[in-house]
């Protein structure tokens, strides 16, 4: 039911549906589950039929999302700032609202020179216009809406001197009108905005799928740009490193499918072979979810093999077609297979805010963000061996090979430890330059000599005590 029927987050729930003759039949299997596992709700909260509602400061309709006009309201009663936490709390408010408006860091460059280190706050005229323009903007924001499966999506991408902005939309096959999904916007750095107009295009192009990798990963994207020697650059020999870099930048290693022998049946002389090369049928887990949803085992599973399944099922929750496990804290954890694991790795250790923690973090990373593989440990470990921005700038493993073993003196001057210091500038008045050390190990007590030179018969003078 999660993800489908239901919305959970905290303590709110929110059973939704598409058509209005679905909805009793999920309202009913909500409240069974509820009955089911002793859960009580509150009855001041209750409502029902909602046509629309707020979600995480949203207003969620069948319309698309929309932006909280109490929140708008807020935004647009703001007094022009007169000091730099006034014009942080601005932007700040505008940045939780930023995938509805476009373009917004363009239209916020006056204000961001405000925020330069040791920059005098001038309220011009440019900073008033851009304050103007986002308030009227605000007057009639987007309404966001759903992309539909199966459809492509329209990538509008715009690349200025200091800033790009981008919108993804659909085109409604009723209306032949299109509709915005979802506003990015970034602002250049500083060795960002030096580059050429096509190497700028091709970085902001890769940034844009980066962020929307949501919906590139299971949608057909169309860029509508002005750059038309953009595909003929990304298809030919790059003639800088950053278009090479760019060129070959792959969101997901397009890996096939697992493959295996299931069965192996013997008639007569001749050896048949049944192989499956469905990633479904050979994901890691696919056993314990047949067993779950029809009760079957493996056909190739022996007596002990079914008692294993028996076992680890137990620990394991089927709903719909995703597989959960139960964790000690009774938290449920979606159950993914490699190719998951592979994507969440990649995007969790060095995506856009990954830490390039190490391989035992980064399994319980993201297990924490409620992911779980049973070899998920040995797989960030060997991702983590693989990097190569961890290999050049990780910290130089400094414990030595083996296991310190503290060294013990059993009675006084059994053992000893000896040592040169030197040589010693400016030399003693008696020309010597160098001082033999020696200390026992039980007493601590301490002999020293200086000595003009370090040699194999001054040494054993030393030690003989002459």
């Amino acid at each position: 039911m999660m993800h489908k029927e239901v919305e959970v987050y905290v303590d709110d729930m929110i059973a939704k549906s598409k058509e209005g003759e679905d909805h009793l039949v999920n309202l009913k299997r909500l409240f069974d589950r509820l009955k089911e596992y002793k859960l009580r709700l509150n009855p001041a909260k209750y409502t029902f039929d909602a046509r629309s509602g707020k979600l995480l400061g949203f207003v969620v309709s069948e319309r698309g999302i929309e932006v909280d006009p109490d929140k708008v309201k807020e935004i647009k009663e703001l007094p022009p700032p007169s000091s730099v936490r006034e014009v942080q709390g601005f932007l700040g408010r505008l940045n939780y609202i930023a995938r509805f408006i476009a373009n917004l860091t363009d239209k916020c460059q006056p204000l961001f020179h405000l925020l330069r280190k040791n920059a005098a706050i001038e309220w011009d005229e440019e900073c008033q216009k851009a304050f103007d323009t986002i308030k009227a903007y605000l007057v009639q924001p987007p309404v966001l809406v759903l992309p539909t499966p199966g459809r492509p999506l329209l990538l509008y991408l715009t690349v200025r001197r200091q800033s790009l902005g981008c919108m993804l939309g659909q085109e409604e096959e009723s209306t032949r009108t299109e509709c915005a999904i979802y506003y990015l916007s970034k602002k250049f750095t500083d060795g960002e905005s030096n580059y050429p107009e096509i190497e700028k295009m091709c970085c902001a192009l890769v940034w844009v799928m980066q962020r929307l990798r949501q919906y590139t990963l299971y949608h057909t994207i169309r860029l509508l740009s002005k750059a038309d020697l953009l595909k003929y650059l990304l298809d030919s020999p790059s003639s800088t490193w950053n278009l090479a870099k760019w060129r070959h930048h792959t969101p997901i290693n397009p890996d096939f499918p697992d493959e295996g022998i299931l069965q192996v049946d013997h008639e007569g002389e001749k050896l048949e072979r049944k192989m499956y090369f469905d990633g479904a049928v050979n994901s890691t887990g696919s056993d314990i979810k047949n067993l779950l949803r029809t009760g079957q085992y493996p056909p190739f599973a022996d007596r002990r093999d079914r008692k294993t399944l028996r076992r680890l099922a137990i620990h394991y929750f089927l709903s719909g077609e995703i597989l959960y496990r139960c964790s000690f804290d009774s938290t449920l954890l979606r159950y993914i297979d490699e190719h998951e694991s592979r994507r969440l790795m990649e995007e969790v250790h060095g995506g856009n805010c990954g830490p390039h923690m190490n391989g035992l973090m980064l399994a319980k990373k993201i297990m924490r963000l409620g992911y779980y593989l049973s070899t998920m440990e040995t797989h960030c470990v060997k991702h983590v061996r693989h990097c190569h921005r961890c290999q050049v700038y990780a910290d130089q493993i400094k414990a030595p090979p083996n296991e310190l073993r503290p060294m013990t003196a059993p009675w006084p001057f059994s053992m000893w430890g000896m040592n040169v210091i030197g040589p010693i500038n400016p030399k003693a008045t008696n020309g010597h330059m160098f001082i033999l050390v020696a200390i026992d190990y039980f007493t601590e007590w301490i002999e020293a000599i200086t000595l003009v030179s370090v040699t194999a018969k001054a040494v054993a003078r030393f030690l003989r005590g002459d």
